[in-house]
């Protein structure tokens, strides 16, 4: 198989496979960085001080089936977002000559996660929609309805609501590609081999977490200013107002809201997804001895 097929078939297999798995922390997670204590999802405040009782609301108030709801754009987003980022990172990195320097493999991961940004951020304010959306008054029931709604009542700008803080983000990947980069020369030269599955696991798992924690805040802000009009405070309508809200009502713990149950799902998640891409390239590459490398998109 040619290479670029299969750098796309192999994101598209690691994102669909991460995002089906680990989909309920995900769903947490956003509601948790929707929470004000205030408006919105305010009302069921003393659920949300935990992670297992965000999940044990969700479960009791809309049953267990909740925990997936607005899986469908997530999986959509996840998997277009991985095959996309994944071909253009490699194409990039080989353009810039960067095989050994991680400032240009970082330079590449975040153009290339800026290009996926703009492709999929739609999706990504649908799959948001959904999981906010109240059960006892579904308002985004389906993708098509979802964007119905959004196209309806706010137009195509609607759907790229977030989108600069979304576009921020990329430094996440930048992070990401960088360290794990770092550790692979490190575990090579250590090892004097490319690596086992195992070993990818642990070092995108560890990347991951960096660059997670360093880029949080923007995650909060970018979940703030893409609620549904009706949840939208009118300090929301741009980033920087976004954050200095968030400051100001919530102090700087706001801005990390949500942030266990999202290490917890994006640890293993990108431990999985560099596992599983490595090993699905090296099956479908011309070379099963290629170098393969991976990184994480934005998002989620």
């Amino acid at each position: 198989m040619r290479e670029p097929t299969a750098q796309v078939l192999a994101g598209a297999v690691a994102g669909l496979t991460t995002t089906v798995l680990l989909y309920p922390l995900d769903l947490i997670k956003v509601r948790f960085q929707a929470f004000e204590g205030r408006t919105g999802l305010g009302a069921t405040s003393s659920t949300y001080k935990t992670s297992a009782g965000a999940a044990l609301s969700a479960v009791r108030s809309d049953g267990a089936l909740s925990l997936y709801q607005g899986l469908g754009p997530s999986v959509l987003a996840n998997t277009a977002s991985w095959a996309l980022y994944f071909v253009l990172y490699e194409e990039l990195k080989r353009r810039l000559g960067a095989a050994e320097d991680s400032l240009r493999q970082g330079a590449a991961g975040a153009a290339a996660g800026a290009c996926a940004v703009v492709l999929t951020n739609p999706v990504w304010v649908l799959k948001t929609r959904m999981q906010l959306d109240a059960a006892r008054a579904r308002r985004y029931a389906s993708m098509r309805q979802a964007l119905s709604l959004v196209l309806r009542a706010e137009g195509v700008r609607g759907l790229y609501a977030g989108v600069l803080p979304a576009m921020m983000l990329t430094s996440n990947g930048a992070v990401q590609i960088a360290t794990y980069e770092r550790l692979k020369r490190w575990n090579r030269d250590a090892r004097g081999s490319q690596g086992r599955f195992y070993e990818h696991f642990v070092m995108g798992g560890v990347a991951k977490v960096v660059a997670t924690t360093v880029t949080y805040p923007l995650q909060v802000v970018r979940t703030r200013m893409q609620q549904s009009p009706e949840n939208l405070s009118s300090a929301y309508r741009r980033t920087a107002s976004t954050a200095l809200s968030v400051l100001q009502r919530e102090g700087v713990s706001g801005l990390y809201k949500g942030l266990g149950p999202n290490v917890l799902r994006v640890a293993p998640a990108s431990a999985t997804t560099f596992a599983v891409y490595e090993g699905v390239l090296r099956v479908l590459a011309a070379d099963p001895r290629r170098d393969a490398v991976s990184s994480s998109a934005s998002t989620s």
